[in-house]
């Protein structure tokens, strides 16, 4: 079935490419349309642009926390919203 919540905290920022690309195939069948995403991720191991690549074709997304990038390892938080599942 599908989620009204998913969430994930340091899980995709840990994987390497081919493992992120096989994640994104097995997270996105399990959201709906308006299903939220909530995830954490050190900038310095998943980049803002790379979320926005991966999650922009099947969510709305708001970066909640973005600290400056000139302190390394800082935390992100993004907030999304999922857009009409096809």
């Amino acid at each position: 079935g599908t989620y009204d919540l998913v969430t994930d905290f340091g899980a995709l920022n840990d994987m390497g490419q081919t493992a992120r690309d096989r994640y994104m195939e097995n997270v996105v069948p399990l959201t709906h349309s308006d299903s939220y995403y909530l995830m954490f991720c050190f900038e310095r191991m998943l980049s803002t642009d790379e979320v926005e690549h991966r999650f922009r074709p099947f969510f709305d997304l708001e970066v909640i926390d973005s600290s400056p990038d000139d302190i390394p390892g800082t935390l992100n938080l993004f907030w999304m919203t999922r857009k009409e599942a096809l």
